[in-house]
């Protein structure tokens, strides 16, 4: 089934995109004047930023879902919390017993209930392949009527306590090494009502060989009998050094440095709004990403 991008955005550093308006830079907090952000991190505050941005050009049902992908949920909000509650020494705000929890999904969790979104809250954990894995999780909400829209986000943050610990554990030495120097965050609200743009097909699989990639990708062209020379543009971020005749034969394939892999649970949503950037009227883009045990995930999308 087809799903349909009825609009996105993202929040890279301090810059933020609509996809509806031109790209614009606003501060946190002109974008979310008048809401209650003391205690929330920068991963929080971005996500929010996103529903804020989108609202303007949006109806939200209070009945959609939200999926939110990330790699830790909202680990700062939570020690902020809890150091603020130990040196007013005042009762602690939240309960340590429900810390696992609130790490998980706090971010998605502020949003639905600051725009009242009661349809399914779902967090899927941080790799690479996180993108692929929640539209396949969309397409079966969609399929089971649970609800007509989704919010689909993913968030990432290289600041503040959880971040300086996830760049010793990937042992980046400097920033200048990351993608984006802070934080970079995404919001797509997806729809079963036809749109401009869709993503047609959605495939994730294991390969063993690199080279056997052309093969997965003929196949999926030819299934969908598509003419490959309207696949305007594709973007492609590889584990392993990937050369592979058939980009020769795409226009316009973005191979990504490998550094974009520290988006982790955002690269595959950044790739879908780069491909989005690049696609006119009756073409397609591809997107594909391929880790280092050689699981895979790809995505054809098109432009009415």
């Amino acid at each position: 089934m087809k799903i349909y991008i009825k609009d996105w955005c993202f929040f890279q550093d301090e810059m933020m995109y609509h996809g509806i308006d031109n790209s614009y830079k606003l501060a946190y907090d002109i974008i979310l004047a008048g809401k209650r952000i003391r205690n929330l991190d920068i991963q929080a505050k971005s996500l929010l930023c996103c529903f804020e941005v989108m609202k303007r050009k949006n109806n939200f049902d209070q009945f959609s879902s939200i999926i939110n992908c990330t790699s830790f949920g909202s680990f700062d909000s939570v020690t902020k919390l809890l150091v603020e509650s130990y040196q007013n020494s005042r009762p602690y705000q939240i309960s340590p017993g429900n810390i696992p929890n609130t790490v998980i999904n706090s971010s998605a969790g502020i949003a639905a209930i600051e725009y009242n979104i009661q349809g399914p809250n779902i967090s899927i954990s941080a790799d690479e392949l996180s993108f692929y894995s929640s539209l396949i999780k969309v397409k079966s909400i969609f399929l089971n009527s649970q609800s007509d829209e989704i919010f689909l986000s993913a968030i990432e943050n290289w600041d503040n306590s959880y971040g300086e610990e996830l760049l010793l554990e990937f042992g980046v030495k400097s920033r200048e090494n990351l993608p984006f120097s802070k934080v970079y965050a995404n919001l797509f609200l997806l729809s079963k009502a036809s749109s401009s743009v869709s993503i047609i097909f959605t495939k994730m699989g294991r390969i063993f060989n690199l080279s056997n990639i052309d093969s997965v990708i003929m196949e999926i062209i030819n299934y969908l009998k598509i003419d490959k020379n309207k696949i305007i543009y594709s973007n492609i971020w590889s584990y392993n050094p990937i050369s592979s005749p058939i980009f020769n034969d795409i226009n316009n394939a973005s191979i990504l440095p490998r550094k974009y892999g520290y988006l982790m649970a955002a690269l595959g949503s950044y790739q879908c709004n780069d491909i989005i950037q690049h696609l006119v009227p009756s073409t397609y883009g591809m997107q594909l990403t391929i880790d280092k045990d050689g699981f895979y995930g790809i995505c054809i999308l098109y432009k009415d």
